[in-house]
């Protein structure tokens, strides 16, 4: 294992998958516990050559424990628990 700089946004339950030398995590929850305002639409990127995180735009809807992939040219956040009121 090897240490690299913290996230911009910690979170619980985020999803990531890589892509082009970048590992791409997304959403999850700010705090362990489910409340509506916890619930992240954050997109960050780490760049695994220059070891530097990035914010990327955000999700569309903030969801958690859901499931990344890239299929295609195209990065999909799937399924897992969106925002509730």
């Amino acid at each position: 294992w090897t240490s690299i700089s913290a996230m911009p946004t910690g979170r619980y339950s985020g999803a990531a998958a890589a892509w082009q030398g970048q590992l791409h995590v997304m959403g999850g929850t700010i705090a362990p516990m489910l409340t509506p305002e916890m619930f992240s639409e954050a997109v960050e990127v780490y760049d695994t050559v220059g070891h530097t995180w990035t914010t990327s735009s955000p999700m569309p809807t903030a969801r958690a424990d859901a499931t990344a992939l890239v299929a295609e040219s195209a990065m999909y956040a799937i399924g897992g628990a969106v925002k509730f009121d």
